[in-house]
């Protein structure tokens, strides 16, 4: 007997509907049994009773994006080491080392990333890498003063990224953690990135592409260009907030003998051409409006009035061919670190 249209269509939008939860079926459970996507967010946090959070101690990672693939793992004092078997060193002389994710080495290895690199190049002293993502100029003072008064501290080096470190002094950091992760970590899209192998899977594919930049993003990087916001917008409040952080730094320094530098990483649009153009387009900033290397003139002009040692890294990031970022991950890839931590090793070395 045949069906009367209206039935046919029913049929085969059933039909077409069973086949295509069949596909996804076979794919999550081929994915599970021969291919598991490991998570591409870090799950290494734990809380803190001063910090708003820290990287828990004994952690261990592995993390795939589908741009990049690095391990993590977190010695027994709660820093980045260079495997499991670094169980908690206690260098008798170290450097402390500060800073965020780019300090920190997100998307590569600890012995790829700036501290990790710096620590093999510079002889007789060991770096220490205290950097956490997510971090600012005044989780930066706090962990200093952690390790005021320890045996062995030597110096301390400050990495500051540009593209966010002022914000972070007005940001809330008060983000809850689940599962070791920090944000949000709740609702239907969390436990389908938890759950579904095959939606890491898909996720990993876009971000190989570059895919997922977000407009917040972009409005973001506008605004550190933005001359009207460093003087009425909320900018201002972050500068005083990332100058006084700063001094305090120098002033805790100086108290316990410490040389202290400061590294200084622009915004990733004063050396980004493609996202330059794609922030001024989100932002429709006017040509007068805006200033491409503010946010590193800001940062130089408050390591110049509080009498800091600092490196601008902007001019050595331009001559490098692209590309210096991941596309995705947005961080630096391995060979640019390798450039900027064979330059720095010039400056920390003795006499350098």
């Amino acid at each position: 007997m045949k069906l009367p249209p209206p039935r046919r269509l029913a049929l085969r939008l059933a039909l077409s509907t069973a086949a295509l939860l069949l596909a996804v079926a076979t794919a999550e459970f081929g994915l599970r049994q021969f291919a598991p996507q490991p998570i591409s967010w870090l799950s290494i946090y734990a809380p803190d009773d001063v910090l708003p959070y820290r990287l828990a101690p004994g952690a261990q990672q592995r993390v795939e994006t589908g741009e990049t693939s690095w391990d993590v793992f977190v010695d027994a004092f709660g820093y980045r080491a260079d495997g499991p078997d670094a169980a908690g060193r206690n260098e008798a002389t170290y450097l402390l080392g500060l800073g965020d994710s780019f300090a920190f080495g997100h998307g590569c290895n600890q012995e790829q990333s700036l501290y990790g690199l710096l620590d093999r190049g510079l002889e007789g002293v060991r770096v220490r890498n205290a950097a956490v993502p997510g971090y600012g100029p005044t989780q930066y003072r706090q962990v200093l003063e952690h390790h005021l008064g320890q045996p062995g501290l030597v110096g301390v080096v400050v990495t500051s990224f540009l593209g966010n470190d002022f914000h972070d002094g007005i940001w809330n950091k008060d983000r809850p953690i689940t599962d070791g992760a920090l944000g949000a970590t709740a609702g239907r899209r969390y436990w389908l990135k938890k759950t579904s192998h095959l939606y890491r899977f898909l996720s990993a594919q876009a971000h190989a592409l570059g895919l997922g930049r977000g407009e917040s993003d972009l409005q973001l990087s506008a605004e550190l260009m933005s001359h009207a916001a460093w003087v009425d917008g909320r900018l201002a409040e972050a500068e005083r907030i990332y100058q006084t952080e700063l001094e305090r730094i120098r002033d805790l320094c100086r108290e316990n003998d410490l040389p202290l530098f400061v590294v200084l990483l622009p915004a990733r649009t004063t050396t980004d051409d493609e996202l330059l153009q794609a922030a001024l387009q989100t932002a429709e900033l006017a040509p007068e409006d805006w200033q491409r290397d503010l946010p590193t003139q800001k940062a130089a002009a408050v390591c110049a009035r509080l009498g800091l040692p600092y490196f601008e890294a902007g001019e050595l990031l331009r001559t490098l061919p692209p590309p210096v970022y991941f596309r995705f991950d947005g961080h630096f890839r391995p060979e640019t670190t390798r450039v900027l931590a064979a330059n720095l090793e010039r400056q920390l070395a003795p006499g350098g």
